[in-house]
């Protein structure tokens, strides 16, 4: 069951999933959750020319965090996220699979268990196009005042 939007009252709630039970008050300004990832939506990478590529917002503004954002991405085999840039800063865990990396790490491949640093307004991108299996990742990013 995903949570509430932010922007919703926030009123006491008995949250039952496979792996746990929880009752409280959802997305005050410090509550603390748990939840299965695949409990967010799945949404495709909007990004021109990204293909086989989607992402989950696993923590957010929306779920009461102030600084960072935490996201789940998975590229298909055969997939890419092409290269681009913006002001978020990355820190990135692999948990699958193996990707080659573009931008200012062209020629570098990414594997399960490494992790990758990418600063401000570097260019970056993910190209699974010759992968044999699926390239999943978590990637943390600052929340920056975007106004």
């Amino acid at each position: 069951m995903p949570l509430p939007i932010k922007s919703a009252i926030s009123y006491p709630k008995t949250i039952i999933s496979a792996t746990y039970v929880w009752s409280g008050n959802f997305l005050g300004d410090d509550d603390m959750y748990v939840m299965n990832y695949a409990e967010r939506e799945e949404i495709p990478v909007e990004l021109p020319g990204a293909e086989k590529a989607t992402m989950r917002w696993l923590i957010d503004r929306r779920t009461g965090a102030k600084t960072y954002a935490m996201r789940w991405f998975n590229i298909k085999a055969g997939g890419i996220i092409p290269e681009h840039h913006h002001p978020e800063e990355h820190e990135i865990y692999v948990l699958n699979g193996q990707a080659k990396l573009l931008g200012d790490m062209a020629g570098r491949v990414a594997k399960k268990d490494d992790v990758v640093f990418i600063p401000s307004e570097a260019p970056h991108g993910y190209d699974n196009r010759e992968g044999t299996e699926d390239f999943t990742f978590i990637c943390v990013i600052p929340l920056l005042d975007k106004r």
